[in-house]
């Protein structure tokens, strides 16, 4: 008796150290009904096809031309088309309608999964009539806030028994001032193109870099309060090393009340401290409005790119670096801040679909249902190019050798001879998963489903 074949789901996952624990949740729950999921760095998007011949992928986005092309064989070929957004809200129209590929009508997409209803509103809005099916599952990172997935972490070590205060950065552009012109203008081209905010992208990097110089102005007051033990957790977008050397730079005393993590998982973080410090409408302060974590925003510099009056009103603010421990005391000793409470929750329910643990498990669903009500296709090997293949084995032989699709053995060599010039491959090598990442995420997630068993 021959065994039916598993359906099979490619994920595509962009950063590691944002993307790939949720990948892995996914993950899990689409094998728990019946269907594998392999997990491949976004990087080998054009080498699964071959390497799987998988029933759906899942993109991050498809808003380049290559990919929408990209879908479109996918549709000929009857490889289902996924899109997860993997970080941001867009608040206004011009933003969704980017997201929801306005600018790349000719895209192709069977299931757009959206973090909310107005997403959804903006992906049928701008729907071709063929493709675009928006289904509304929240945001499959934030299940790690309840439980049993918020057992799979526990949370930065204390240094002692005093109030863990979380500050996390968002000052992912102002590295731009810094790199080769042609840097910026490789990303923000086509958003400038479409979102009026965009237009100035220059003078949103030149905003984030005198906010990120100003940071530890207002760090330096709370680390002389000797109250609080700090722990600074750059974005994945950041180079953690200009942190590292303002640490460096701090008298030793301050320098021991400090932790940087760059690497720890944001929900970690925000599960394991007392309070957290936001910067400009960053997406960790509703996070930690889910955590019931007390927020504080540092108010800084303002562009229309980067500042959000939907979210603004939404927070406790910190305009002097004088006035940063009184603040943090006072959300401390009321952590619900319950002036804001109400007005958060309303927030949650309307951008990020009323989070409750669940985002995961619903989105496996609907694409169970999506591979089933498939129409039958025609064998995928035959119709596969030279160059499918040639793709393929090499993301196999890679694999087998625990490395990336994107490893360059010429990379380290390059960057040391031409810091700059290199800067953002080597960033982008850094956070690409590697099949060793993978196969520790799901250990995790065996373990808990074992542990889970044990208490039943």
């Amino acid at each position: 008796m021959i065994t039916p074949k598993r359906p099979r789901v490619v994920f595509l996952v962009d950063n590691k150290r944002r993307d790939l624990m949720v990948a892995g949740l996914i993950a899990h729950q689409l094998e728990r009904i019946g269907i594998d999921c392999a997990l491949e760095p976004l990087e080998s998007t054009f080498a699964v096809l071959a390497a799987y011949e998988p029933d759906m992928i899942i993109f991050n986005h498809l808003s380049a031309s290559q990919l929408m092309r990209y879908s479109r064989r996918l549709k000929e070929l009857g490889v289902l088309v996924g899109v997860l957004p993997n970080e941001g809200i867009g608040y206004k129209k011009e933003g969704l309608d980017f997201l929801a590929l306005k600018a790349h009508s000719g895209a192709h997409v069977d299931l757009f999964f959206c973090w909310n209803e107005p997403l959804a509103e903006a992906v049928r809005r701008n729907a071709t009539g063929e493709n675009e099916v928006a289904q509304v599952v929240g945001i499959p990172r934030f299940d790690f806030y309840f439980s049993p997935w918020s057992r799979l972490f526990q949370g930065a070590p204390r240094r002692s028994a005093r109030p863990q205060v979380l500050v996390c950065t968002n000052y992912v552009f102002a590295k731009y001032l810094e790199l080769p012109p042609s840097d910026a203008e490789a990303l923000f081209s086509s958003w400038a193109k479409n979102i009026p905010d965009f237009e100035d992208y220059w003078g949103a990097i030149r905003t984030h870099h005198a906010n990120r110089g100003r940071l530890f102005d207002f760090l330096r007051p709370l680390l002389e309060s000797d109250l609080y033990d700090v722990v600074l957790r750059p974005h994945p977008g950041e180079p953690s090393k200009w942190y590292a050397d303002r640490i460096a730079e701090l008298p030793g005393a301050l320098q021991e009340r400090i932790t940087m993590e760059p690497d720890r998982n944001i929900t970690e973080l925000i599960l394991g401290c007392d309070l957290e410090i936001s910067m400009d409408t960053c997406t960790t302060a509703l996070e930690s409005w889910i955590a019931r974590k007390p927020t504080i925003d540092l108010d800084l510099q303002h562009h229309p790119m980067l500042t959000n009056a939907i979210v603004r009103p939404l927070n406790v603010h910190c305009t002097e670096p004088a006035a940063l421990p009184a603040l943090v005391a006072e959300a401390l000793a009321h952590p619900d801040q319950p002036e804001l409470a109400e007005a958060r929750s309303a927030h949650l329910e309307r951008w990020c679909h009323s989070p409750d643990g669940t985002a995961a498990e619903g989105m496996a669903k609907i694409i169970a249902e999506a591979i089933s009500a498939r129409e039958p296709r025609r064998p995928l090997s035959p119709r596969l190019t030279f160059d499918d293949r040639r793709k393929g084995l090499k993301l196999k032989l890679l694999r087998a050798f625990n490395l990336p699709y994107n490893w360059n053995p010429l990379l380290p060599i390059r960057g040391w001879l031409n810091p700059g010039g290199t800067f953002i491959k080597r960033t982008v090598y850094a956070k690409t998963i590697k099949p060793s990442d993978v196969r520790e995420t799901r250990q995790r997630f065996q373990e808990l489903s074992g542990a889970a068993k044990m208490a039943e």
